[in-house]
């Protein structure tokens, strides 16, 4: 019998997942409510149901006789999957009462607290706050919103003055009158990337966050991932013992297990865990770790006896090339007229992919699901070329308002580091 596998989200990223699952034979249904969504055109067939209407979504999976259901891009797509699944009766790696650990802030660090990990001092606090709130808290403080995605309305302040101030503005993106404050954490910032079989966590990569200031309280805004991490194994392996004490508490058995940390002499600091690929880097990730990642995530619904031989040959494994992404944010706000410069850096022969989420014509919202302006892959024989080749795209990288204005947020890397 043909397997009909649901996919959620029909935006460039899931393109090419539509296109592995119709390679093994599988009938693909695409749905989201974007109506020219790049994936529908390539699927077998689509809806355009917005997918956090979760009752419809199911609906149309029982309808459909779906066996399947995957996108694993945005914690909004990952909740809304595992929300949808349960009501459809499909099997999918996470379940309702799992939720929580992956998308509330302040029970994933309470759970991860109470397994020995480190974690930021935190706590929930009412936007009008007292002093006594946030008593043994130690400046600076990030303020985030309690229960929103995207690092969107996520500050960093010196003082209670500034955080009254934000903790309104962090307030407003989730709708509630209480954020999420925690300390600033310091050493340096890693995505890592893993998938469980069987109960058993393989970290497959680690990639530095580099981030660029903003002129703002807003906290410093990732710029780059480089897969060629300084202090690699001691990273991993930090974080292979924390994942695996996550999945064990929750109870995850198969499925992709990511998180952002950092990494301070020695101790492994956990900003979030997440039950998806981090920042759109599937591509980067699996040219780093010589997996494919479209085909894991199809062999966590499909083929888990695949999954695990996969995941346990590629262990050792050492790429030939170093990666990264690039990540472009714009003001919000103006109107784009003119666009040329993307389309030149577009076709750069060092790149291997690029991802663009606007148009000329649209307005920037940056409240969006489009949380970037434009993301950009990039590989490198040497650190030395693959600086000279970013700092290429951050000074070329323009798109001009209405009013004539480069719309384009600033990048400015520190291109001064020890990798290994």
């Amino acid at each position: 019998m043909q397997h009909r596998l649901v996919i959620i989200g029909s935006l460039y990223e899931n393109v090419q997942l539509v296109i592995e699952a119709k390679k093994r034979g599988y009938y693909t249904i695409v749905c989201d409510g974007y109506k020219n969504g790049h994936a529908k055109n390539i699927a077998d067939k689509y809806y355009d149901i917005d997918i956090r209407d979760t009752e419809k979504v199911a609906e149309m999976c029982i309808r459909e006789k779906a066996d399947g259901i995957l996108g694993s891009f945005s914690d909004l797509v990952f909740e809304k999957i595992t929300e949808i699944a349960h009501k459809a009766g499909i099997e999918w790696y996470a379940s309702a009462d799992m939720l929580k650990y992956y998308r509330d802030k302040k029970q994933a660090k309470d759970l991860l607290r109470s397994l020995g990990v480190s974690v930021p001092e935190n706590r929930i606090i009412n936007k009008d706050f007292s002093d006594e709130d946030i008593k043994g808290l130690s400046f600076p403080l990030v303020v985030k919103p309690s229960n929103a995605w995207g690092s969107k309305g996520i500050y960093v302040v010196n003082n209670s003055e500034e955080l009254r101030l934000y903790a309104e503005k962090s307030a407003e993106i989730s709708h509630s009158e209480k954020v999420l404050v925690e300390e600033y954490s310091k050493g340096g910032e890693y995505n890592i990337t893993s998938f469980v079989a069987e109960g058993k966590v393989y970290v497959i990569s680690c990639g530095d966050r580099e981030k660029t200031r903003c002129e703002d309280k807003s906290i410093p805004r990732l710029s780059r991932i480089f897969y060629n991490t300084s202090r690699h194994d001691d990273i991993i392996e930090a974080a292979r013992v924390t994942l695996q004490k996550f999945a064990d508490a929750v109870g995850q058995k198969y499925g992709v297990l990511s998180m952002q940390c950092f990494f301070y002499k020695g101790t492994l600091t956990v900003c979030e865990i997440a039950g998806r690929i981090l920042a759109f880097e599937n591509d980067i990730i699996g040219a780093h770790s010589g997996l494919s990642i479209n085909q894991l995530l199809l062999d966590c619904v499909y083929d888990k006896a695949a999954l695990k031989e996969k995941l346990i040959q590629s262990r050792g494994y050492v790429p030939s090339k170093l990666y990264a992404r690039l990540y472009f944010f714009a003001y919000d706000g103006h109107i784009i007229e003119n666009m040329d410069n993307v389309y030149e850096l577009c076709k750069y022969d060092k790149l291997t992919d690029d991802i663009v989420f606007y148009n000329e014509g649209e307005k920037i919202d940056n409240r969006s699901t489009r949380s970037y302006f434009a993301t950009f892959s990039f590989t490198a024989d040497s650190i030395a070329d693959m600086d000279r080749t970013t700092d290429h795209f951050a000074e070329k990288m323009k798109v001009f308002s209405t009013d004539g204005k480069n719309i384009i947020c600033p990048i400015n890397l520190d291109n001064d580091r020890d990798y290994k």
